[in-house]
Parts: structure tokens; sequence; C-alpha cells
């Protein structure tokens, strides 16, 4: 008879219980919201065990406050390891807003930009750089604006071609420019596909400059500058420019091999172009 009561009165006291650690659990969650000292605390307690929680915990930090130096810091620098440039961009952007004097942001902005290719806006980063009284920076925008410079004359040379001309190539060849056009069509939305097409394409013909230069500036793309080399090299010798002549010897240069890179020069500073002309002297002197 008193057994349905007993029942009952558990019940009762098990509800009890249950809204009372909801409360506490909200107020934690409340508390937890507010504190920027929690939420940090939170961050490194989980950056080892639990990233996503300990990502969460900056992201409710930079909900409340988005100029949080540390949070942007932290945050940042957690994308930067995970190579995920895309995500780092917008916070060291803002970090750079906030603190424009702070050489080490205008750094690592610069290098995101030329990570994510938009080499313009880092260029202008580091050509500022090149003016710091740290021999750290300076060196390190050189270096970078080096590496740039090994390919950006060739690819902005021929980026903005949107097709192969067909009298270029002609006979059995006609093939090759069709799908080189395709390649281009490619290039800007599905990449892999594009890169599965030239490496296809470089299998195929054996004459024509634009693939080995598009592959070595694919190789460039990937860091593989000895590859890049070889490519480079075969263009070349099917087709000896200056321009050509430049990127070989930044790329010779960047290996260490200053012989070859000499050579290379010298032969791109016979260029009429006077930009190609000045950066094989620039880069002698």
């Amino acid at each position: 008879m008193f057994k349905p009561r007993k029942s009952i009165l558990a019940l009762i006291v098990f509800l009890i219980v249950l809204v009372i650690l909801f409360l506490h659990a909200r107020d934690e969650a409340h508390r937890l919201h507010r504190d920027p000292e929690v939420l940090m605390n939170r961050y490194y307690l989980l950056r080892q065990s639990n990233p996503e929680a300990a990502k969460s915990a900056l992201d409710i930090l930079l909900q409340q406050d988005k100029n949080h130096i540390q949070a942007l810091e932290l945050m940042s620098q957690d994308y930067i390891q995970e190579h995920n440039f895309y995500m780092a961009l917008p916070l060291v952007i803002q970090l750079h807003r906030l603190k424009p004097e702070n050489q080490s942001y205008t750094l690592q902005l610069a290098s995101l930009y030329y990570e994510n290719g938009d080499w313009d806006k880092a260029q202008a980063l580091l050509y500022g750089l090149k003016k710091s009284q740290s021999w750290d920076y300076k060196l390190t925008a050189q270096t970078l604006l080096n590496q740039m410079d090994s390919y950006l004359p060739f690819y902005k040379s021929n980026a903005s071609v949107a097709s192969i001309k067909s009298e270029e190539y002609q006979g059995p060849s006609r093939v090759i420019t069709i799908l080189l056009n395709y390649f281009y069509t490619l290039q800007k939305n599905e990449p892999r596909k594009a890169a599965q097409l030239l490496d296809l394409l470089n299998t195929l013909t054996a004459d024509n400059t634009t693939i080995p230069l598009e592959m070595g500036y694919l190789s460039l793309q990937k860091k593989e500058n000895k590859h890049a080399i070889v490519y480079f090299l075969k263009a070349y010798e099917l087709k000896p420019t200056q321009e050509i002549a430049l990127q070989l010897a930044y790329l010779y240069a960047m290996d260490k091999q200053d012989s070859q890179a000499a050579q290379f020069f010298l032969l791109a500073m016979t260029s009429n172009d006077i930009k190609i002309k000045e950066a094989a002297a620039r880069a002698m002197q």
C-alpha cells in the first residue's frame, strides 16, 4: 500500500535534484559565458585533451569581444598549425588592424596572403617590412619576395591568357590546344582535375612549351622547387627566352646552386624587357 507513495516520493526527489542540477549548470554556463578569465583557463585546460572544446571557449570569448588580442592570437595560431590558412586569415587581419605597428602581425598576415595566393597584398606588406630596423624581419620579407619573384613573371604573363591561339600549334597538336584551353577553364574552379589533365598532357606531348611551364608553376605551388627546375629547364630547351631564364635563375638561387643561378641571371640581363633586365640586375648585386 505504501510502495506507490514511496515511488512517487522518490520520483519527486529525483525531479527536484534534476532541476537543481540544471539550474546550477545554467548558472555555470552563464558565468562561463561572461568571464574571459574562466574561458581562457578552460582553453588552456582542454587544449591538449579536447582541442575542439578548447576552440569553442575561444569562440565564445570572441563572440563577446571580437578585439580580444589573446584569443585572436591563440585561435589564429591553432588554424595555422592545422594549415587552415583560410580560417586563420580574418583573425590575423583583425590583429593587424588592432596593432598595425606590430611587425610580427604584419609578417604573419603577409605570409597568409602569400599562402592563399593573394600576392599583391602580400608584396605590399613585405615591401613595408623591408624598411624595418630588425634584420630578422628584413631578411624574412626579402626571402618571401624572392620566392614570389621567382615565378610571378611567368605566371602573371600566362594566367591572363584566356585561351591558347590555335595557330601556334598546327597539325596533330590541335587536340593539345583544345585540351590546354580546357585546362585553363578547369584551373579556376577545379584545380585537382586541372592538375590531372596537365599531367596527361605532359605525357602526350614533348614539344609544347606551355605544358612544362605550367607543370613548373604547379610544382612551385606545392613547394617542390627541384621538380620545378626540371620543368622550366625543359621549357627553356624548347624556347630559350630571357623570361624563363629569370625563372630558372631564381630557382637555382633558392636551391643554393649559385653558379647556375649566375649563368641564368646573366642570360636574363640580355632581355629587351626592362623589368626582366632590372630584376636580374638587382639579384646579381
